[in-house]
């Protein structure tokens, strides 16, 4: 059971920006400084089940934060393939009691998760194993979400995508659009739609990146609802186009550079998402520095 029980803390994962939230809308500020338990697991994977790992680890991790009471955690992976996980919980005994009964994996949890339970199991080197660490935190600040960034470490798989994204924002500065691009996948990162900006092009206020890769997803799907499907964009969305991102049904966010202050509605999607159900999962900050560098280049021609 302790094994179990150290292996599921490994798993539990959103994000600092989900964390941040979660916090904010759980916890009251007097709440968020108290101890809370924490647990640090180090570990190395078997070599080509990266993405098999990472899908099976997010259905888990999304599962105990929302039924088991876990508050959130983050997930690093290191240049040598070490990856570290830190997930928070509001005491001790609230994480022992997150895993019931004497199974490994409980017949308490749902089938769905027992299965991604042992993939994960099946995914880790049991013959690189390191140490793990718990341990009571003195004091727990949460962030503010126009500091939250994800700590979520993209595929390979994704990271291409990501560059493509930045290829497709160089088409549009090069058109004389702005410098904006999107890229919209199934949920097993197959590519649906790629688009840029071209509200210059089409003299169309609203030809918005996102807007336009949801109408081309849309068309090859042959339908108006885009669930399950995850949209990269090269910057954190617009009022209008967090809208339409979460009017399409898309269920996952990826972006680089954050908001930029002083847009008219000045909101964007973190904001955007607080008051949406269910809501999107967001991760932010991916090559931020890089898009930000090439918007304000796009911006200046």
């Amino acid at each position: 059971m302790i094994k179990v029980l150290k292996l599921l803390c490994f798993f539990l994962f959103p994000l600092f920006a989900l964390k941040a939230e979660i916090h904010l809308n759980q916890l009251s500020e007097k709440e968020s400084s108290q101890k809370m338990f924490a647990f640090i697991y180090q570990g190395y994977l078997k070599p080509g089940r990266e993405n098999e790992y990472q899908e099976a680890w997010s259905k888990v991790a999304q599962y105990f934060i929302e039924f088991r009471g876990a508050i959130g955690s983050c997930l690093h992976r290191t240049s040598d393939g070490l990856w570290v996980a830190y997930s928070r919980w509001p005491d001790k005994k609230t994480r022992d009691n997150s895993w019931p009964g004497e199974n490994a994996p409980s017949e308490e949890l749902p089938l769905e998760i027992r299965n991604a339970v042992l993939t994960i199991k099946d995914c880790l080197d049991s013959d690189r194993k390191i140490p793990d660490l718990c341990m009571e935190v003195v004091n727990d600040l949460p962030l503010s979400s126009d500091d939250a960034e994800s700590s979520l470490a993209l595929s390979p798989d994704q990271e291409k995508i990501m560059n493509l994204v930045y290829e497709e924002v160089e088409i549009a500065i090069q058109e004389g659009n702005p410098p904006f691009a999107s890229i919209i996948t199934d949920s097993e990162n197959n590519i649906l739609a790629i688009a840029h900006n071209q509200a210059n092009t089409k003299q169309l206020a609203i030809a918005h990146a996102e807007i336009e890769a949801i109408q081309l997803a849309c068309k090859i799907l042959r339908k108006k609802k885009l669930d399950g499907c995850i949209i990269y964009a090269n910057a954190e969305s617009c009022a209008m186009c967090s809208t339409a991102i979460i009017k399409s049904g898309i269920s996952q966010v990826f972006y680089g550079a954050p908001h930029e202050k002083g847009s008219n509605p000045d909101v964007h999607l973190l904001e955007i998402n607080k008051k949406t159900t269910p809501q999107l999962k967001v991760h932010g900050g991916f090559m931020k520095d890089k898009f930000i560098k090439q918007i304000k280049r796009g911006r200046n021609q």
